[in-house]
């Protein structure tokens, strides 16, 4: 007998501006139960039976939820968090490359750095723009994503009349189907690079 399906999140709509309530509906309820977010992960630490002490990372809990229970699906979309970083790819102490929360993938800010370098490459915006998507599509494969699981970018330029440049090449690597983007001019990027970029991704089979 294959896995039954979780419970279903459907976001609730509000006209207050605030954050909306969540409707969880699991295989017993006739009815959604309706919490806010914290109301939710207190509903699923019940569900579990998980009690978090102290300063436990939420990731230590994840090993605790019985494989197939109805609300594994939720609680992995709402709870666990996984760092990746890509061995000889720069980045400062301070973030890691990428964080998956539940299926979403968030990449860090990516400048146009060479394999072992720690400044970008030479060139200008171009060279670098290219290399950056290359140091992304690294990033990516790590958490288990390519490009087609993109939804969105961000791109930094310190001068916005590179965006031909950066755009240029961004078309030949990122293909017919894109995602969203928006490109933002800004005064100044660490290590005197021309380009960044950061984007968000979802695992296809989370």
């Amino acid at each position: 007998m294959g896995r039954q399906p979780g419970p279903r999140l459907d976001p609730a709509t509000t006209a207050t501006g605030k954050r909306p309530p969540i409707a969880i509906a699991a295989h017993h309820d006739t009815e959604p139960v309706v919490h806010d977010a914290a109301g939710t992960r207190r509903w699923l630490h019940e569900q579990l039976g998980v009690l978090r002490k102290g300063n436990e990372s939420r990731r230590d809990h994840a090993a605790g939820i019985p494989d197939g229970h109805p609300c594994e699906g939720l609680y992995n979309q709402f709870m666990t968090i996984r760092h990746v970083n890509v061995p000889g790819l720069a980045r400062l102490p301070q973030f890691s490359h990428a964080t998956i929360a539940g299926n979403q993938v968030f990449v860090a800010g990516i400048i146009g750095a060479a394999p072992g370098g720690d400044g970008p490459v030479a060139g200008g915006a171009g060279p670098e723009s290219r290399q950056i998507l290359v140091n992304m599509l690294q990033v990516l494969d790590a958490c288990g994503c390519t490009m087609a699981d993109v939804a969105m970018v961000h791109v930094y330029l310190t001068d916005i009349d590179d965006f031909p440049a950066m755009n240029e090449v961004y078309t030949e690597l990122v293909g017919g189907e894109p995602p969203g983007r928006i490109t933002v001019g800004c005064t100044a990027l660490a290590l005197d690079a021309k380009v960044e970029m950061d984007c968000v991704a979802f695992l296809a089979d989370a």
